[in-house]
């Protein structure tokens, strides 16, 4: 097992078994660690020297210097030859294709469920301003909402009593508040 710990600077704690496992022998002096597995050709690792790391800095302090002016590049490293399987060549989803449908099939039948959330005495709503959602925001929700709807995932509820439409304010300063009609 490889762990990465924050120490003082840069160190990695390497566990006993896993370097059992790999043959490796630690030269603590010459701050180099050789793995001797049996068939295989013998690797060496010689650790930095500590100016390795001068250039090194934290996510905020590199902010800091590219909001400063500062050039700064990207590099992304990646496995170039590793292929990702598709969901249907995954094992688990080739064993159980009942359990990974393409289409959700609908919602459940209704079904009797004791639900119940105990409070302790003395408790009391939260008192959190409204969230407001942006109008491009609000037109994706809605068009989420309707695809929800016309595959009867959710659906509408009208209680009784309850009127259609309902005001809604909305407060544009402190002594003054506009109200809409909505539906």
């Amino acid at each position: 097992m490889l762990m990465l710990k924050r120490l003082k600077d840069f160190d990695v704690i390497l566990d006993m078994d896993w370097l059992s496992k790999y043959y490796a022998s630690i030269d603590y002096r010459y701050k180099v660690v050789t793995f001797r597995e049996p068939r295989q050709e013998e690797f060496t690792y010689r650790a930095c020297k500590s100016s390795c790391f001068a250039a090194t800095v934290s996510a905020m302090r590199a902010r800091k210097l590219v909001n400063s002016g500062c050039v700064a590049y990207l590099a992304t490293v990646v496995e170039a030859d590793r292929v990702v399987p598709a969901l249907e060549e995954l094992l688990v989803v080739r064993e159980f294709p009942d359990v990974f449908p393409t289409e959700l099939p609908g919602m459940p039948l209704d079904r009797k469920i004791e639900f119940v959330i105990d409070l302790i005495p003395g408790t009391a709503p939260i008192s959190k301003a409204p969230y407001r959602m942006a109008p491009a925001e609000l037109k994706e929700f809605r068009a989420q909402l309707q695809d929800l709807l016309d595959k009867e995932f959710i659906r509408r509820v009208c209680h009784r009593g309850e009127p259609r439409y309902y005001l809604c304010g909305r407060r544009t300063d402190r002594f003054d508040s506009a109200w809409t009609i909505a539906s």
